[in-house]
């Protein structure tokens, strides 16, 4: 049976396996994240909050915040994002001498188990201390009113006096959308019809799709007037295309609009499309399958929706579909000079997507540099993100043995950095260790050995550590500590041949 695609069963079932497998699609990495939970991107947005609140304050003579200032993260999933962007703002705030008590972030997600998982981490431990952080259930497409979890926070329509901010990072691809094709100037719905059978876990992988188009009358086609007269622009403005409209994301963000007496402004990072002529194509709409499903987001038509509601959209016009980014104001109620200026030369340049390009050829094969300074180059350009030192550690630690002095500093403060604000999701995704075998290379004993005893306490299944940590021991003299880590290596991989040894060197040295 055949219906409009955003009232097929693709929704219920996208919200059921969210629902269902919590942390665990990306403990094993089954939805991917990188990219959406960069600390290059937290930094942007940190960048773009700050220049809107600079914005605000100047409209109202103030010269820093005086009342909390609410960050409310959409499916916020593993955190790991959210743990960054509340420690930029914090880094931001104390830079220009504002009171970081005023800094509320709120993770929000529709999953218990994804809330339960946030309680548990130790990262957010400290945030939670200093009332910088909280967690709410929260299904916007629902409506807007919630309570938080800790603080007890009541979010309601006019709940606050400043500007409220919602992230949404690859939300919008998984919430409803119509589909439309024309034709010689002629529009019509594209209509499903979806086979979904066997379990939650396969289900999207197993599921066929059949579409057929029927004609329409654009004029009056929704009850929102908003999104017929974008109907209408796509229907006079390509003779021939293919676009969703994102009524998903328009009806989250409507119920969200009422929040902030002043405005509510989101920053989304999706993949979709920000121009016209990219919509010029006639095709079937596209269904990507990563675990869950998810579809393009059409920034273009949210740009169209919020000019026409004299809100402000500002969105990157980026080549690549991957990874766009975007500004979405319900209300210009100030002027906003230093927002403009923030994007323009922030995220308009380059974005994660970018970064990601020089990491990987197509997404999935690591590009081999040759000198240690392209390395640092790369580090560098991602605000030395975790995740990708993780990717090229090997490579890295092959060519530290000939690092000169500055170099090496450079090395040593970007991987205290990266111990800082790694964030556990991956189970299997030591970084611990990874910085550790660095800093060992680096003759930096004490550094190397604080990180494998991170390492062993985080990821105790792995059986390298102990050997790690007696090369450790042995390098900072203490021999009784190395021998009862290495008989502990043995005894959990007797046929260790490296921990041999050393047990071997050690009885006949010491």
């Amino acid at each position: 049976m055949y219906s409009k695609l955003s009232e097929s069963i693709l929704w219920d079932k996208m919200e059921e396996y969210y629902k269902h497998f919590g942390p665990s699609l990306w403990q094993t990495n089954i939805v991917p994240y990188a990219i959406s939970s960069s600390k290059i991107l937290a930094q942007t947005y940190a960048n773009m909050i700050v220049a809107n609140l600079q914005d605000y304050l100047n409209d109202q003579g103030k010269s820093s915040p005086s009342e909390s200032i609410y960050i409310l993260e959409l499916g916020a999933g593993h955190g790991q994002f959210g743990y960054y962007l509340t420690e930029k703002l914090i880094s931001q705030f104390k830079t220009l001498t504002w009171s970081t008590e005023y800094i509320k972030y709120v993770l929000t997600d529709i999953s218990q188990e994804n809330k339960n998982s946030w309680a548990q981490h130790p990262k957010f431990a400290p945030l939670i201390k200093q009332k910088n952080m909280d967690f709410a259930t929260l299904n916007p497409l629902q409506g807007g009113h919630f309570t938080t979890d800790l603080q007890k926070f009541e979010f309601k329509d006019g709940c606050t006096n400043t500007p409220l901010f919602v992230v949404g990072n690859y939300f919008f691809d998984s919430l409803k959308q119509d589909a439309f094709e024309i034709q010689n100037h002629e529009i019509n719905e594209v209509l499903i019809e979806v086979d979904a059978n066997g379990p939650l876990e396969s289900i999207f992988q197993q599921s066929n799709y059949k579409f057929k188009r029927n004609a329409i009358t654009p004029k009056n086609y929704y009850k929102n007037h908003h999104l017929n007269s974008i109907l209408e622009y796509y229907k006079s403005n390509l003779e021939e295309g293919s676009f969703l409209i994102p009524i998903g994301a328009i009806n989250c963000m409507e119920n969200l609009s009422n929040l902030s007496n002043t405005n509510v402004t989101f920053l989304v990072g999706d993949k979709g499309e920000t121009i016209l002529d990219a919509l010029s194509n006639v095709s079937d709409p596209e269904i990507s399958q990563h675990g869950s499903m998810s579809m393009m987001v059409n920034f273009h038509s949210l740009e169209q929706y919020f000019n026409i509601s004299e809100g402000l959209a500002i969105t990157t016009k980026n080549t690549s579909e991957n990874f766009q980014l975007a500004f979405f104001c319900n209300r210009h109620s100030y002027p906003m000079l230093h927002t403009k200026y923030a994007f323009n030369n922030l995220l308009s340049i380059t974005s994660p997507d970018d970064i990601y390009n020089l990491f990987y050829t197509n997404y999935n094969e690591l590009i081999d540099y040759k000198s240690l300074d392209q390395y640092i180059a790369l580090m560098k350009v991602s605000n030395w993100d975790p995740n990708l030192l993780y990717e090229i550690s090997e490579a890295l630690n092959n060519l530290l043995e000939d690092a000169d002095v500055v170099q090496d500093n450079t090395i040593y403060n970007g991987l205290l950095k990266i111990e800082k604000y790694f964030f556990k999701v991956e189970s299997d995704a030591d970084i611990y260790f990874e910085v550790g075998n660095l800093f060992y290379t680096m003759s930096r004993y004490d550094d190397a050995l604080r990180l494998f005893q991170f390492s062993d306490k985080f990821f105790p299944e792995n059986k390298e550590i102990q050997y790690n940590l007696a090369l450790c021991y042995e390098a900072l003299g203490n021999i009784d500590f190395a021998k009862t880590a290495v008989e502990k290596c043995l005894r959990d991989n007797p046929a260790y041949s490296l921990a041999l040894e050393l047990e071997k060197d050690l009885l006949s040295e010491y």
